[in-house]
């Protein structure tokens, strides 16, 4: 019988970072990894100061893999050269052979986490007929405060968002 760790976070932080890694691939800097075909994906691409290094790293619920692009002397890769670039074509080759005939498996979603529309400008909860609005991923709890978050039309926003300038 397989021993399995302890959990170290809440399942629904790690759902969280799940969907935001998934966002990567489906909207961002990992959307090469596309060309695989498979809604199963989630990943996060990086590249350190004056290119040195790139990297991509992704997973799925079965395998997880890391494709690190770099010199051992520390000298530049060279402008431009990016993870996405670089490292992400080599982990989707690798992905490519690791996924053959492994089905597809969801990220299943914990209890406490719910699905909520919100205006892409704002980050405020939007409409139902809002066909500029785009689906996130909260803690339940959350949704509460974010129904009542301050609207950047309010006349209050200019003061709400000065509250967070030292971020």
């Amino acid at each position: 019988m397989p021993r399995h760790a302890t959990r170290t976070i809440d399942a629904r932080n790690g759902y969280l970072v799940t969907s935001m890694m998934r966002d990567v691939i489906r909207r961002g800097t990992g959307s090469a990894a596309l060309s695989l075909k498979r809604q199963d994906l989630a990943g996060k691409t990086g590249t350190t100061n004056e290119h040195r290094d790139a990297w991509f790293v992704g997973f799925n619920a079965k395998v997880v893999a890391a494709a690190w692009t770099g010199f051992d002397d520390f000298s530049s890769l060279g402008r431009g050269e990016f993870g996405a670039k670089m490292s992400l074509p080599v982990w989707i080759d690798f992905m490519r052979t690791a996924l053959h005939e492994v089905p597809e498996q969801p990220f299943d979603m914990p209890s406490g986490v719910v699905t909520v529309r919100v205006d892409r400008a704002s980050g405020a909860l939007a409409s139902a007929s809002d066909p500029d609005a785009i689906l996130e991923v909260l803690r339940s709890e959350d949704v509460s405060r974010l129904a009542t978050q301050v609207h950047p039309t309010d006349p209050n926003a200019d003061r709400q968002n000065d509250a967070y300038d030292v971020f």
